[in-house]
């Protein structure tokens, strides 16, 4: 009787595994909206090469030196960048463990294992590979100019390296500070109160990719380059997010064997949760456009402050006050986002 009972039991569990989990209506009309917003505001090419010089690429804060020394230290966080990527792609990758909330049809309890290709399909990779060739095309800029190399860039047809560099550093930026923030406040947060394993968010590969992820970026706003994130551009890095989430959809019967069904890696996901499906998508965006507008008004900010204190100093180059602003919003907002341990 015992193993009769067992048998009908894990029976009932196989035909309650969901074959597919499509979105529901509307959230695919949410996705179709925002794409179809978005495309419509994309910038023209003369607005991106009103920006996309030689200049900006090379220009460095004062107390950089130069395009030598900006290009140098650009050189090196890429490196940093795609060494890390290399070791997930060559390394023993990790697993996950699926918990869905009350209210999912999804099954808990799925290993989904990321080894090999699959460790650049999280969000969290595609927005550390973009700011590493973010980094990547603005040392390779930085460097030519230095060197007096950069007539080949200005040669190159419809000036389209420089128009890649800005179009990718202002995708990357704001999405590095989105992964950062929802790792911090949603997904630390949900494994604690799940009662599971967090040794996976602080192993050296998440701290370089959820918190130095982040220290790139600031770093590069506030003292390196300042390299600008414009208004005009916003419409990018929401067109980036919608390309994952659909690629996400897209991959919910692959993460996995079949007989767990459809599965996700970040269960703000989850497309079987109704309205909330829809609702966690908004927060998001809403999310990205915060940080993408952050950006933009700190820039705007630091240059003006910058401009006060070369008046103040008799057009000096810079003074301590300055570098002490820069860095206090480096710190700050990079405090803001990271996380080392369960406890604050």
């Amino acid at each position: 009787m015992e193993n009769a009972y067992g048998e009908a039991e894990r029976v009932t569990m196989i035909e309650e595994v969901l074959a597919s989990a499509p979105p529901p209506w509307h959230s695919i009309a949410l996705i179709g909206s925002v794409l179809a917003i978005f495309v419509q505001m994309l910038p023209s090419w003369d607005e991106i090469d009103q920006v996309a010089t030689l200049d900006t690429f090379s220009k460095s804060e004062a107390w950089i030196g130069g395009p030598l020394q900006l290009g140098i230290y650009r050189f090196i966080i890429a490196l940093t960048i795609w060494s890390t990527s290399l070791y997930l792609l060559c390394g023993p990758g990790w697993s996950l463990l699926t918990s869905w909330k009350p209210g999912s049809k999804l099954r808990s309890g799925a290993t989904i294992r990321l080894q090999g290709i699959k460790t650049m399909f999280p969000f969290t990779s595609w927005s550390w590979n973009m700011l590493g060739l973010s980094y990547s095309l603005n040392a390779l800029i930085a460097l030519s100019v230095a060197t007096g190399q950069d007539v080949w860039i200005a040669q190159l047809q419809n000036n389209w390296l420089l128009r890649l560099a800005l179009i990718v550093w202002e995708v990357a930026a704001p999405c590095v500070i989105l992964v950062s923030t929802v790792i911090r406040f949603a997904i630390w947060e949900m494994l604690l109160k799940a009662g599971g394993d967090t040794s996976n968010l602080k192993s050296f590969r998440n701290v370089m990719m959820h918190n130095a992820n982040a220290f790139f970026v600031v770093l590069e706003v506030s003292l390196l380059g300042g390299l600008p994130v414009r208004f005009n551009e916003a419409s990018l890095a929401p067109l980036f997010g919608v390309c994952y989430v659909i690629f996400t959809w897209n991959m919910a019967n692959r993460w996995t064997e079949r007989k767990h069904g459809p599965q996700f890696i970040y269960f703000f996901f989850d497309t079987t949760m109704g309205k909330v499906t829809t609702i966690a998508l908004v927060c998001l965006l809403c999310a990205l456009l915060i940080f993408y507008a952050l950006f933009a008004t700190a820039r705007i900010v630091l240059d003006s402050l910058s401009g006060v204190f070369k008046q103040a100093n008799d057009g000096d180059d810079y003074s301590v006050t300055e570098l002490a602003c820069h860095a206090s919003f480096a710190l700050l907002l990079t405090s803001a986002v990271c996380r080392f341990r369960d406890h604050w």
